[in-house]
């Protein structure tokens, strides 16, 4: 994939190894230079694309308060084929819910 992954370093979720991961910009695509998002509980299919405005609009508006996920890779992620959809836990140092 071309260009180096940009990562929202402002949202922060963990994998289940523990390690720190950010939501990551899509590089290539109909998706491209946008983060996707889940809004819903239990649902892996409904994925929306979101711009950076929207998404840390959602996150101040306590959208992420309860349920969803962003898709996000770990802070030292080279590529982003090994992305997961996680929870935000932190955003800007504090902890959701805001």
């Amino acid at each position: 994939m071309p260009g180096s992954i940009k990562l929202l370093k402002d949202i922060v979720g963990f994998n289940a190894s523990g390690a720190t991961c950010h939501p990551f910009r899509v590089r290539v695509g109909v998706h491209k230079g946008k983060f996707r998002i889940n809004l819903k509980k239990r649902s892996t299919g409904s994925f929306a694309s979101v711009t950076e405005e929207i998404l840390l609009s959602l996150i101040e508006n306590g959208e992420f308060n309860d349920q969803g996920t962003i898709r996000m890779v770990a802070k030292n992620a080279h590529y982003t084929g090994g992305a997961s959809a996680l929870r935000p836990r932190l955003y800007k140092g504090r902890k959701l819910p805001l």
